[in-house]
């Protein structure tokens, strides 16, 4: 959990009470959620017909059912099948140190119980709680899909303001986490396949981001990613997870890829603010996200513009049926992220955009963080 340096109100707009989580366990999948004392787990059986596995992992990393006031019925065959096909999910295993091996579990709902049928669990102490929604190879000349679980977790302790300001859980070992205080940026280097996860932590906060490529930087080149081109060879609006991923440069060579994206809302249309943009507004001297990436990109002798085509992360931006740019408070949550693969060397800037005058940051400018991985 991360407290912002200026921290909102309303961060999102929450549609479950306090103290409670939502997670969905898709069918064939599993998810893995960390269980303190007392706390109430409902799993509910949306359209009937799937069984589900749980295997319970005590404080020490052992399998114990007892926490969950379970029995044993089953060895967990169906979770240690799927996370033995996982290279990345079995080493976050062994880093949480949860012995899968020797597991066991217990198998509730069966293969005719009711659609929406639920249960409710109560945990005596702390522990790591895997669910399951098991499922047979499919054959073409049956009907027999896995179908999801919806879990509800209720927080027998928790703070309201913990759950505004969200850092998720690392996804591997991070080379470089880097908090970009409100109203200010923060440059960083990657490596040709490395990933960069830009994240949100209080929600609705815009971060524009820029990348040069490395090796013509060094030559004295300013190759950076263009938004034209990008949205040309993408036919969108903007790259997203899947085959239209790339952001281009004006070479038309890929520099970043979408691996993952919890969003789905950006902009890659309008610059990165600018002193006239506030200045038109009636706010002269007014720190924008320009001045920020001019100061921070100086040690890398880049020339300082007037202004930067930025890639607009979480800002929220459309076009209406007259032909009006628009735009309104982000759509992203505590903890939202975007997460990149760089296809080349680059120098990179993130900013923790200052606006403050309309919706684009929620009203109130809040905090960036960023990590990167090999």
């Amino acid at each position: 959990m991360l407290g912002t340096s200026k921290d909102i109100k309303n961060p999102g707009l929450r549609t479950l009470p306090p103290g409670v989580e939502r997670f969905f366990v898709k069918g064939g999948g599993l998810s893995v959620i960390e269980i303190s004392p007392e706390d109430k787990i409902e799993i509910i059986n949306e359209e009937g017909k799937q069984i589900c596995e749980i295997v319970v992992f005590n404080s020490k990393g052992k399998s114990d059912l007892s926490i969950l006031n379970l029995k044993q019925n089953a060895n967990a065959d169906f979770s240690k099948k799927v996370i033995a096909s996982d290279e990345k999910i079995s080493k976050l295993f062994k880093k949480k140190n949860l012995n899968l091996s020797k597991a066991k579990s217990s198998i509730i709902f069966n293969e005719d119980c009711l659609m929406g049928e639920k249960i409710v669990l109560s945990s005596k102490d702390k522990c790591f709680v895997l669910i399951a929604a098991p499922g047979n190879p499919q054959n073409v000349h049956e009907q027999n899909p896995p179908t999801d679980l919806t879990i509800f977790i209720n927080r027998a302790n928790f703070s309201e303001t913990d759950e505004q300001f969200v850092l998720p859980t690392p996804l591997n070992d991070p080379i470089l986490e880097q908090l970009v205080k409100r109203k200010t940026a923060e440059t960083y280097e990657v490596k040709a396949g490395e990933y960069i996860q830009i994240i949100d932590p209080g929600g609705r906060q815009c971060s524009d981001f820029l990348a040069f490529d490395t090796h013509k930087l060094n030559d004295g080149v300013e190759s950076i990613i263009d938004d034209k081109a990008t949205r040309t060879f993408m036919g969108s609006a903007y790259p997203g997870p899947g085959l239209f991923s790339k952001f281009y440069d004006g070479n038309h060579e890929a520099m970043v890829e979408v691996i993952r994206d919890t969003v789905g809302r950006h902009d890659t249309f309008n610059l990165a603010c600018t002193s006239k943009y506030y200045e038109d507004l009636g706010y002269m001297g007014h720190i924008n996200c320009t001045d920020n990436f001019n100061k921070g990109l100086e040690k890398y002798d880049i020339n300082a513009r007037k202004s930067w085509s930025a890639i607009n992360l979480f800002f929220n931006t459309s076009i209406d049926a007259n032909n009006v740019a628009t735009f309104d408070e982000p759509w992203s949550r505590p903890g939202d992220y975007v997460l990149f693969r760089a296809l080349k060397d680059l120098t990179c800037v993130s900013s923790a955009c200052p606006c403050d005058v309309d919706a684009a940051n929620g009203w109130n400018p809040t905090d960036i963080f960023v990590r990167t991985y090999s």
